[in-house]
């Protein structure tokens, strides 16, 4: 297993996506004809059951008008007055004469309602002094007297002048019997005779045979207490129905259910009738239902087969492109493995793999052009390096040479000259010893004030320093050369030198461990043009060209400090025009943990 999985890890793209593809067009064309399918058959059932539903109601319906019209008619029957005459005869049992004649008034009684005679295999009679009558449906057997007899016999108990009629099944034959009230002298009801009618199979079907769902093979008749009447073909009639007639008690109810019955699947849905209290339940098979969807399968298949056509013919019309993309990295890689960055083939469309192309040709192009500025810059890195041997000036002559100066001055009483020399010595000695290293902030202070002595002279006084520095500043560590850049814009840019009220404020202090240095001149300023501009400038960390004593300007040191103390130093210029400027430093305690890469920077 574990072996299979890594060949096709180890697979080319190609052959992997190739794969990728004919799944997705397969499962894709499987899960629409599945979903198809489902649905289909989802909504046949839902259908069916809906369709059962409402027909079942009008079976309903049918039935307790059946019932009621058979009821209606043999009450009209017993109370006719041929009826009641013959009930009232007294009659010798072996007067076969008047029998005869009474018989033929019964049948003829019975004859004007067809909805007995027509559903009734025979009926049977007995007056109050026991006299039997009865009618045989044609094409059935004659019934011997023994016969009728003990039928009568057998049901005289059913009824009674309280509940005089029943319906009843015994041995298979359905029955109706009406025990016949007369009022006698005293208007009281007494019984006076028993009528049987023996009912044809077909009486209860009830269905409708124009509908395969609720035919009469399909539906099954029950009287209130669950006894079945009529055939049906699931053979359910001697079974507890108590599970399939739970309806509630006084309310018409129907509804459905789903139950295996003798092997087979059935949606099933009983229905309580709402006048009579009977039941019948409709036993639709899922197979008669589903033969519809079963019939689509072929017609599903032939739509996944075309589907899945189509899908592949997509899918490699995809793949035609990708390839193309494919082919062009490949082969672009074989060039640049030899050192050829040439700039590749379009690709063939602009999805991810063709932005992937466009990138790997201009990254090759720069590459190239990036390889030729190298050369270039080794050979001018080369010349420099011979410049550097041939102008290279020991500092210590420097050193001696304006020492000499200075005791030169002296001896010629030019304090002024020997005070200037010293200052430049001092000067010379901090800016190639440290102005790369970390010191106090005191001696920063210390190195801008010779730096501003020689700036006096050569300004006559024209404006004014003051320090305003805590011991505490004093003694913070700091990078060396900070603050002169500033300190020489402000006198060369912000102060006018024919003026003699300029003024510069250096003030340092700390603050939750951070040295807080702020250099401020009342000069000229700067328009809100010019600062925004400034301001870009340093946050695009453009280097400037200038020409003053250290050769850094503000952008250069800002940039300085920026690499050295890396995200936490912070800084503020504040300018406008004719109101001076002013700008903030915000130190931490410490420089980044690799002091020398960052002063190198």
């Amino acid at each position: 297993m574990e072996a299979s999985f890594h060949k096709f890890r180890d697979m080319k793209l190609r052959t992997k996506l190739n794969l990728y593809l004919f799944m997705v067009v397969l499962v894709s064309c499987f899960f629409i004809g599945g979903i198809s399918y489902m649905s289909v058959r989802r909504a046949l059932i839902d259908h069916s059951e809906e369709s059962v539903v409402s027909f079942m109601k009008q079976i309903g319906g049918r039935l307790d008008e059946k019932i009621q019209e058979f009821q209606d008619a043999t009450y009209s029957l017993v109370n006719r007055k041929e009826i009641q005459a013959i009930l009232e005869k007294e009659e010798i049992e072996s007067n076969t004469f008047y029998h005869a004649l009474n018989e033929a008034d019964f049948k003829e009684g019975l004859f004007l309602y067809n909805v007995l005679y027509q559903n009734s295999d025979f009926v049977i009679m007995e007056s109050e002094d026991g006299q039997i009558y009865s009618y045989n449906q044609i094409g059935t057997p004659a019934l011997d007297a023994e016969y009728e007899k003990t039928l009568v016999e057998t049901f005289r108990s059913e009824v009674s002048t309280v509940s005089p009629v029943k319906w009843l099944k015994r041995d298979g034959q359905v029955y109706f019997l009406r025990r016949i009230i007369s009022l006698d002298a005293r208007n009281k009801a007494r019984a006076s005779g028993l009528i049987i009618f023996a009912l044809q199979n077909d009486f209860f079907e009830c269905g409708d045979d124009d509908n395969p769902f609720v035919s009469s093979d399909k539906i099954m008749v029950a009287d209130p207490k669950g006894m079945v009447y009529g055939e049906y073909k699931y053979g359910l009639a001697d079974e507890d129905l108590t599970y399939y007639l739970n309806y509630r008690e006084g309310s018409y109810y129907v509804y459905s259910t789903v139950a295996d019955i003798l092997g087979e699947r059935c949606l099933v849905i009983p229905l309580h009738t709402k006048k009579f209290r009977w039941n019948a339940i409709c036993m639709l098979p899922y197979s008669l239902i589903l033969e519809k969807a079963d019939s689509i399968i072929p017609k599903v298949a032939v739509a996944m087969c075309v589907l899945l056509c189509a899908g592949l013919l997509f899918a490699n019309a995809i793949w035609a492109t990708i390839r193309k993309n494919l082919d062009i990295i490949e082969s672009g890689m074989k060039q640049y493995e030899t050192g050829n960055y040439i700039q590749l083939e379009a690709p063939a469309c602009r999805d991810e793999i063709g932005q992937i192309i466009e990138q790997f040709s201009h990254m090759g192009l720069k590459i190239a052009e990036l390889n030729e500025i190298s050369r270039a810059e080794q050979e001018l890195s080369q010349n420099l390096k011979y410049q550097v041997m041939e102008t290279q000036i020991n500092p210590h002559f420097l050193y001696n040479t304006l020492g000499t100066l200075k005791w030169m001055a002296y001896e010629k009483e030019q304090n002024e000259i020997a005070g200037l020399a010293d200052a430049m010595i001092s000067l010379l000695r901090f800016t190639v010893k440290k102005a790369n290293t970390v010191i106090r902030f005191g001696e920063e202070t210390d190195y801008v004030q010779q730096y501003i002595y020689i700036q006096k002279v050569r300004y006559e006084d024209a404006f004014q320093v003051e320090f305003h520095v805590s011991e505490e500043a004093k003694e913070f560590p700091v990078i060396g050369f900070i603050l002169q850049p500033f300190v020489e814009n402000s006198i060369l840019h912000g102060l006018d030198s024919s003026r003699k009220d300029g003024r510069i404020v250096i003030t340092g202090k700390v603050a939750d461990r951070k040295l807080l240095v702020r250099v401020e001149d009342n000069g000229q300023g700067m328009p809100e043009e010019k600062l925004a501009e400034l301001l870009r400038r340093m946050e695009r960390n453009e280097i400037e060209e200038y020409k003053g004593f250290n050769g850094i300007g503000m952008i250069n040191i800002i940039l300085r400090l920026r690499l050295i103390y890396g995200n936490e130093f912070q800084y503020k210029v504040e300018s406008a025009a004719g109101k001076g400027t002013a700008v903030t430093l915000v130190f931490l305690e410490k420089v980044n943990n690799d002091e020398k890469e960052g002063t190198g920077r």
